[in-house]
């Protein structure tokens, strides 16, 4: 709207020549002329302004309306001067004015308010113009007008403007001397418009419902899914509980028994071989079982302490390979899903995996950025070292695939290739707050 009246405008300052250049540099009468001008062409600006604002507006609102005018007009100016006296000449002609210029005020309205207070200004005016002309084109006006405010408001404020605008409609046919038939056939037109506007507000008013009982049962379904999905993490949550988790912790509790009684050297003073083996197995034993809890928490949508896990892998790789291993958390720390948590420590820890396996002895870097509405994860490795490499070698090669996966599933993304210390993974993830 805004648009096509500003391009009336544009052409209408067009045709008004250059103005406001010389306004400050000349006197006198050619600086009154340039000042007319170019009031002139302010005018005319605004007048194509308010022309380009009825013109979208009556396209997008009331077309119906804007028939019945031209309807109307084209009926009072066709009409045979013979069927028309002076006083019924003059209230159909003040009539079709009024309309006209609510009609003009009603599509060029910014709110609703404004719209049937303009809409009444037509119907009234409508009635008006209903006294005895030539056709009976003339009375799609305040029908027309009274249907479109039956859709928009309630019932008995509705009927209440019908009932003006038939009182209005027999008063002016009354003034003019029309017969007994005549009054009361056109003062009952506007009934039409009437029920057939709340006809139309009761089908708009069942669509409407129907449309909200659907966005309800979405949401409810929505909602019933959500709790059947909890529910059955938490059953999840239970069985490994009292399945994996007590077994680790029962073959943690036995490796630490043997770990101890083979602490005790040999004989010949050498201490024995299977206690390296062992106390390895103690130590991936343990390691499964906080894996597991981790799990565990995430299936019951707890929280993460994230900056905390990372700082403690962190430390697991600089005592494993003997470099350095640094964490670096900026922006403000938020509270995430266990999922996204879940998913940025999994990923740390296959990258770090990686680096034990393809670079062992690398230093690494760790960066966990929050901000910019997402979380931002960067594990870059330096070159390889001095260290042995990690003595879990296989690996399927499905850690990042998986890791991939994970960003996916929660509408993130993982990258990974070169960077100027050696190699770089980045994790990317939408920032959102806990459910």
């Amino acid at each position: 709207m805004e648009k096509r009246g500003g391009d009336l405008g544009q052409r209408a300052e067009a045709a008004g020549g250059p103005v406001g250049v010389r306004s400050g540099t000349e006197t006198g009468e050619q600086g009154g002329s340039v000042t007319i001008r170019h009031a002139i062409s302010g005018s005319r600006a605004g007048l194509g302004v308010a022309v380009g604002r009825l013109y979208v507006g009556s396209r997008t609102r009331g077309p119906w309306l804007l028939l019945a005018l031209v309807a109307a007009w084209v009926s009072a100016a066709s009409a045979p001067i013979g069927l028309v006296g002076e006083p019924a000449a003059a209230l159909v002609l003040a009539g079709l004015l009024g309309s006209t210029a609510g009609y003009a005020w009603f599509v060029s309205a910014d709110d609703p308010h404004t719209e049937l207070n303009a809409l009444r200004v037509v119907a009234v005016s409508g009635a008006v113009a209903t006294a005895p002309d030539m056709s009976n084109l003339v009375m799609l006006v305040p029908l027309v007008a009274v249907g479109q405010i039956a859709v928009a408001m309630s019932w008995r404020t509705a009927s209440t403007l019908t009932v003006i605008v038939c009182l209005v409609i027999a008063g002016g046919h009354a003034a003019v001397g029309s017969d007994g038939q005549n009054v009361l056939r056109f003062a009952t037109l506007p009934l039409i418009g009437l029920f057939g506007g709340a006809l139309a507000r009761q089908q708009r008013l069942r669509v409407e419902q129907a449309e909200r009982l659907l966005a309800e049962t979405r949401r409810a379904n929505a909602e019933q899914a959500r709790a059947a999905t909890l529910a059955e993490r938490a059953r999840l949550a239970r069985e490994i509980h009292d399945v994996l988790a007590h077994s680790l912790g029962a073959l943690t509790a036995q490796l630490g028994a043997a770990d101890t009684l083979l602490e005790d050297p040999l004989a010949n003073g050498l201490p024995h071989p299977a206690h390296q083996h062992v106390r390895q197995a103690r130590q991936l034993a343990a390691e499964g079982l906080q894996e597991t809890r981790r799990g565990i928490a995430a299936l019951r949508d707890e929280p993460l302490a994230l900056p905390e896990m990372l700082h403690s892998l962190a430390a697991a790789y600089r005592s494993d390979q003997q470099v350095s291993a640094s964490v670096l958390v900026t922006g403000p720390v938020e509270p995430l899903p266990a999922d996204a948590g879940l998913a940025i420590y999994r990923t740390a820890q296959e990258a770090l995996t990686n680096v034990r396996r393809h670079a062992p002895g690398a230093e690494v870097w760790i960066t966990l950025r929050y901000g910019d509405g997402q979380i931002d994860l960067t594990i870059v490795n330096g070159p390889a070292g001095m260290a042995r490499p990690h003595p879990e070698g296989g690996g399927g090669g499905h850690g990042l695939v998986g890791m991939r996966e994970r960003a996916v599933l929660l509408g993130g993304a993982v990258t990974t290739g070169p960077s100027d210390q050696g190699w770089k993974v980045r994790l990317t993830l939408p920032s959102v707050g806990t459910p």
